[in-house]
């Protein structure tokens, strides 16, 4: 049992692991896009 805890364990840190990584990825998006519509407004 101690196993199989230990194996939910490591794929609940792959998932958050990944859900981190596509948010990252987002935000560095979103201030790209918000960085190129301050430059292009003024």
């Amino acid at each position: 049992m101690a196993v199989y805890g230990t194996f939910l364990d490591a794929c609940w840190n792959l998932e958050i692991a990944s859900l981190v990584i596509k948010t990252n990825r987002i935000s560095e998006v979103l201030i790209k896009w918000v960085l190129v519509k301050k430059s292009s407004s003024e």
